[in-house]
């Protein structure tokens, strides 16, 4: 199912996928929550390096983090007659249309905190306002105590389908506590490909490997150039020469692997640039013909270069919880200078043509989330975010309350805070207080009719 979606900053992070059907095999609710915990034992993977990311420094405000970047970016739809688990990877390259339901928002979520090491269940309840007889709606809880195993005492909500993060009411909960010891054995789907990019410091070790050289860059090698050509200034086989010495030497010089500042990361595409701009002129008609695939075969070989810099560096500021955003162009006016250690013109290359360049920023990922996609949700009671209350109370009955931690809640829960939100208290099956509050509003509409006959 090929699906059109907006980019986001996170795609560098989740694999690609074409959501291809896998048979689930048939069974009851409760082998849908096991078919649940395998597709999160099997796929926690695709966010391997999305989980370091959306991690912060406490435990509520990882799981406010988690929540927010759920809601914001995949469109919730309730789940209809075919149950249909998705994959993260698979839920995100689907994010822009409404099909993934509180099933998928839960194995998301369960897969994060899988890849970040948090003790969490999958919650299934029975709801008093929807289908009571049925198991109606699925997330995760989080417990307080990482050792509460059985979740007796205070825990967290991880709900991504509704906005406020709360707890719906429930009549009856099931609780499957997911085993960390089992995640992250399996590999992605053959159709996501390889999407772990190398850092800045990885490149700079690979870059002088003939194997990685010619395995990175063999694409642009097989566009039939002719490396015995002679009597050039540039033939295809000198640059390609020229190109193995001088990468390294600009990389070295531009200080990004001890520093990838903004600055630093500027000036170095900037030299890419001109680079590329010195091979651009000689492909003009003044030059012959060799000379010219030379320089054709130079500038294609920068711009695969400029995109694996630009990958190395979204690795190594990924590490750092940051990434690099594209901000606009900027007009760099001629009398460029850059050294080459190739020899090339003189070991200089000197240009006086205006560049247009792009611009780089620095992003933190502690900021609220970039753009996020603004998503509809159900306001059918198909999955309610505020379920009818039994009518003799206005709270459901709780246990004697442990001290919580004293963590505020965010004050705007779809953009979270570093406090992230408050644990709830145990929450017991509430059937005699719904039983109890019907009986009541009957026998008060009954008086309420005989009165008005009266009259």
């Amino acid at each position: 199912m090929m699906v059109k979606k907006n980019p986001s900053p996170y795609d560098r992070y989740i694999p690609k996928s074409d959501c291809k059907e896998r048979s689930l095999g048939t069974g009851d609710t409760f082998h849908t929550v096991t078919m649940m915990q395998s597709w999160v034992t099997a796929y926690s993977n695709h966010v391997k390096r999305l989980a370091p990311i959306l991690k912060k420094s406490t435990l509520p405000a990882t799981i406010a983090s988690i929540h927010h970047f759920l809601h914001s970016n995949i469109a919730y739809k309730a789940d209809g007659a075919l149950q249909v688990i998705k994959s993260p990877a698979c839920a995100w390259a689907t994010r822009n249309t409404p099909s993934s339901d509180c099933k998928t928002f839960s194995v998301f979520a369960s897969c994060l905190l899988s890849q970040m090491g948090v003790p969490h269940a999958i919650r299934q309840v029975r709801q008093p306002s929807f289908h009571p007889e049925k198991w109606t709606h699925v997330y995760v809880v989080v417990p307080v105590d990482q050792n509460d195993r059985d979740i007796t005492g205070y825990y967290y909500v991880l709900d991504g389908t509704v906005s406020n993060n709360s707890e719906v009411y429930f009549l009856e909960k099931k609780d499957e506590f997911m085993k960390l010891n089992h995640i992250g054995l399996a590999g992605t789907d053959s159709s996501s490909g390889n999407t772990n990019e190398e850092t800045i410091e990885e490149v700079a070790e690979k870059i002088q490997d003939s194997a990685w050289y010619n395995r990175t860059f063999g694409a642009v090698f097989a566009n039939g150039w002719d490396f015995s050509c002679f009597g050039s200034s540039l033939s295809p086989a000198e640059a390609k020469s020229n190109h193995e010495i001088d990468m390294p030497f600009i990389l070295e010089n531009s200080g990004i692997k001890n520093n990838p500042s903004v600055a630093n990361i500027n000036k170095y595409m900037l030299d890419l640039d001109i680079y590329i701009l010195a091979m651009q002129v000689l492909q003009r008609d003044k030059f012959v013909e060799c000379t010219r695939d030379g320089g054709q075969l130079a500038e294609q070989l920068l711009i695969a270069f400029k995109k694996v810099m630009l990958g190395a560096i979204g690795g190594t500021l990924a590490g750092q919880g940051k990434e690099l955003v594209e901000t606009g162009t900027r007009q760099v006016p001629g009398e460029h200078r850059l050294k080459n250690k190739s020899g090339q013109g003189g070991g200089t290359f000197r240009l006086d043509e205006t560049i247009i360049a792009k611009v780089y920023a620095i992003r933190n990922f502690s900021d609220p989330a970039p753009r996020p996609i603004t998503t509809p949700r159900p306001t059918t009671t198909s999955m309610p975010t505020t379920p009818t209350r039994p009518t003799t109370s206005t709270t459901p009955p709780t246990k004697p309350k442990p001290t919580p931690p004293t963590k505020p809640r965010p004050s705007t829960p779809s953009k979270p805070t570093n406090q992230g939100p408050k644990p709830n208290p145990p929450q017991k099956a509430g059937v005699g207080k719904v039983v109890g509050g019907l009986l009541i509003a009957g026998v008060a509409y009954a008086a309420y009719k005989s009165q008005k006959n009266k009259k």
